[in-house]
């Protein structure tokens, strides 16, 4: 069974046990724009009523999404508090899903789309891929909670307060990505990954990522603080600089205002 939205694109396999959501927003590095946010929600509605085993999130062949697009999100003003609410709300619903979620790694990852891969249960990268949230760098806060489930304190801060890039493999050591394929069986791998999982008792599945859950007492009481500081950042003049530089091509000077 298919279903199309603008940007998204449902397909199920022959049993219902595994679908896949695949976006597409037909931009450069197929980046996160407000309509896909939109269509993400009703989406993944769907494919809950659905019921299914395994639910992977890919974007395209040659990019998960590059995040935000920063064109876009500098000019939103007011309207960016929504933006990351919405974002924020998405995150929270994919993290609590009761079936296994699986986000399929291709090309850059960055920012709020490493954020959404972070929010399911496994990521599966292509060897060529990359992941980063760079937000330091321009300025905004770093989403911290969820990266820091896989890491350290001391890798995290190296990993946030550096804006660092990782290539699939070392994202894979530090216990980041679960899985990484060559790119020519990276499809392969994926299917035959998807389908292991889908063959598990999903009641048993369910009852034990909730208790990883609590065991690691997330919920959406951590989350407000994030979502606070990333519309406070982007009122700051080091967010102003940070995108004036990135436009420029040329290092930012902060001043903390």
């Amino acid at each position: 069974m298919t279903k199309s939205f603008e940007t998204i694109t449902l397909t199920s396999d022959e049993k219902g046990q595994i679908i896949r959501l695949a976006f597409d927003t037909r931009t450069r590095g197929n980046v996160i724009t407000p309509v896909l946010l939109e269509e993400f929600h009703a989406a993944i509605e769907d494919a809950v009523a659905r019921k299914p085993r395994v639910l992977i999130l890919s974007g395209t062949e040659k990019s998960f999404s590059r995040g935000a697009d920063i064109d876009t999100i500098k000019s939103m003003g007011p309207d960016f508090q929504a933006y990351i609410a919405s974002e924020f709300k998405l995150f929270d619903i994919v993290d609590r899903l009761p079936f296994i979620t699986i986000a399929a790694l291709t090309g850059i990852v960055i920012g709020n789309a490493a954020e959404l891969a972070l929010a399911c249960d496994f990521r599966v990268a292509t060897e060529s891929s990359s992941f980063t949230l760079p937000e330091v760098a321009i300025g905004f806060v770093a989403p911290a909670l969820r990266i820091t489930r896989y890491l350290g304190i001391g890798a995290a801060k190296d990993f946030l307060l550096n804006a660092k890039m990782w290539k699939a493999e070392e994202a894979r050591q530090n216990g980041v990505v679960s899985r990484v394929f060559a790119d020519a069986e990276f499809e392969a791998g994926l299917a035959a990954f998807a389908q292991e999982l889908a063959d598990r008792p999903p009641m048993a599945l369910a009852a034990t990522k909730q208790g990883i859950a609590t065991a690691y007492g997330y919920g959406p009481a951590d989350y407000p603080g994030e979502e606070h500081w990333a519309y406070a950042t982007y009122l700051t003049e080091d967010v102003k600089e940070g995108f004036a530089a990135l436009a420029e091509k040329r290092k930012a000077v902060f001043t903390g205002k």
